[in-house]
């Protein structure tokens, strides 16, 4: 994939890559559109303003309507509207923009972060690119860990959000648009803004969600280049998404695409069950212990800002056998932020009711003397930490994006549109999960897509087995890279650490332990796979 490195210094913007940038016609546009890879930027230049685009991205009318990305139009947009031209994209994007006129850049990214976008801050400017490796060569680049990250890494599996394990490489912010010029740096929130919205109270109708959801990819679908498939798991995001693509165009041919550790893995067998329900090509890949050490090595490689445990492996070797059939591959990506499917999700639920409960029990025993018509409703916490995470988002969305681009796979995510995140912020607790289910508002919007026992699926994360042949792995890649030397020269974590954390993975290999090593692992292979890693 060429990557295309944008520069800004002293209010000047240049770019380099393998394709020079150049004035484009209409027809030029459409011409270099068919030819470009996935997550590769588009460049456009008109009359003083230089643009960085790409390509999966919309223009939100007033009418709730979207319409393809147009970037003379944009230009125009901003031209007599300034920033505000921004809050108009929607979708799957990142845009730069640089105006030659008043020195400004801008920078931004969807609310989610689905296309990932990395800022380098060099001693004159900054530079960014869609992918990491670039940036880490940069000569200018200051050379150093940020050791907050890396232990944060370790011990969580993912970077904080805005880090990354080089101290001036950063993701731009999710949901923002980064305003630079010669002396400040400002951000701007994008709409939907979280902030503005109050508590949810009123109920809404599953109509109003599964019209949006045949909307959203309907028009996915309708932009969609080439062959078509759906990363299917085994709960019902991915088989909604799939019944969704099935009932906009029943004649297409759809190719669906499963990863699990073997014929018992339930993804596997939820994969393969919504596939023959839906009439879909099916294909399976097993990923085991002695795949492991190719596929985390090239995870590593592709992504920069590793993470996820033994996530994104499965995710990769999917991603990289699913090229071989398809060009687009659609995912039922952020539901569970959106509509409250996590387990997390239903300790908060749990939580909000034991408050609730508590001031109940309090009133029947005369302990609280307040009118009921005075009363405030018991806070949605779910509703606050939706706002929350909108606020402190995270890569995990845009790395997929990544290392589908690693296989030549456009990866798209019809949930990403503003629509549905706007609808998510005005849905009350009650509705999102039930005692009995987590996203239960999204499980009635699809009730007639799927049948009852599709329905019903729990939910599930993507793991490998955490067995002796998985221990045996991870050993021996323990041997290759948690050398005493290495460790103590990174001076991340103590080699006594290290050398409990094997030992103690020898007799009793939990979960917790498999994560502690592979992460440990994770970071020194990153050490080896960028040329110039960093020491402190």
């Amino acid at each position: 994939m060429t990557a295309i490195v944008g520069r800004y210094e002293h209010g000047e913007f240049s770019t380099t890559s393998e394709s020079a940038s150049r004035e484009l016609s209409e027809k030029d546009e459409a011409r270099y559109r068919d030819n470009r890879l996935p997550n590769e930027l588009s460049q456009f230049r008109r009359g003083g303003v230089s643009l960085l685009f790409d390509e999966v991205a919309y223009i939100a009318t007033k009418k709730r309507q979207r319409i393809a990305f147009d970037p003379d139009r944009f230009v125009e947009e901003y031209r007599s509207r300034g920033q505000d031209a921004f809050d108009d994209l929607d979708g799957q994007f990142a845009i730069a923009l640089h105006d030659a006129a008043s020195g400004r850049l801008h920078i931004a990214r969807d609310n989610f972060g689905t296309r990932p976008l990395f800022i380098a801050h060099l001693p004159s400017g900054i530079a960014f690119s869609t992918t990491y490796a670039p940036l880490c060569k940069l000569p200018e680049l200051h050379p150093a860990f940020d050791v907050a990250a890396v232990r944060a890494f370790i011990e969580r599996g993912w970077a904080p959000a805005g880090l990354t394990f080089h101290r001036d490489i950063r993701p731009a912010r999710a949901g923002f648009v980064e305003i630079f010029d010669r002396e400040l740096h400002c951000l701007r929130r994008l709409p939907p803004q979280a902030n503005e919205y109050i508590q949810p109270r009123d109920s809404l109708s599953s109509d109003e969600l599964l019209s949006l959801l045949r909307q959203t990819v309907a028009e996915s679908l309708q932009r969609s280049q080439g062959d078509i498939g759906v990363s299917l798991s085994g709960g019902i995001d991915s088989a909604a998404i799939a019944a969704l693509l099935r009932e906009a165009d029943p004649r297409r041919v759809i190719r669906s695409f499963t990863v699990g550790y073997g014929e018992d893995d339930p993804e596997i067998q939820g994969g393969r069950a919504t596939a023959t329900h839906l009439g879909l090509e099916h294909h399976e890949i097993v990923v085991g212990a002695p795949d492991l050490a190719s596929i985390m090595q090239e995870a590593v490689r592709a992504l920069g800002n590793p993470g996820g445990y033994d996530e994104f492996p499965c995710l990769f070797a999917l991603w990289r056998d699913a090229s071989s059939f398809v060009e687009t591959l659609f995912s039922g990506n952020l539901s569970d932020t959106l509509f409250g499917g996590m387990p997390y999700h239903r300790d908060v639920w749990l939580r909000m009711n034991s408050m609730r409960d508590n001031v109940s029990r309090k009133n029947q025993a005369g302990l609280v003397d307040v009118n009921p018509a005075d009363q405030e409703p018991p806070k949605d916490l779910l509703f606050e930490n939706l706002r929350q995470s909108l606020t402190d988002w995270d890569e995990r969305i845009g790395a997929q994006t990544l290392l589908a681009s690693r296989a030549g796979l456009e990866l798209v995510m019809p949930l990403s549109k503003r629509s549905l995140l706007d609808l998510s912020l005005r849905l009350p607790a009650q509705q999102k999960v039930t005692e009995c289910h987590v996203k239960s508002f999204f499980r009635e919007s699809i009730s007639n897509l799927l049948p009852p026992e599709i329905l019903q699926r729990p939910k599930g994360i993507q793991q490998l087995r955490y067995d002796a042949d998985m221990r045996d792995a991870l050993l021996e890649l323990s041997r290759r890279y948690l050398t005493k030397d290495r460790v103590e020269r990174h001076a991340i974590v103590s080699p006594g650490d290290v050398q409990t954390c094997i030992s103690e993975s020898k007799v009793n290999f939990t979960k917790a332990r498999f994560q502690t090593l592979w992460n440990m692992l994770i970071f020194e292979i990153w050490t080896d796979a960028f040329a110039n890693a960093p020491s402190q």
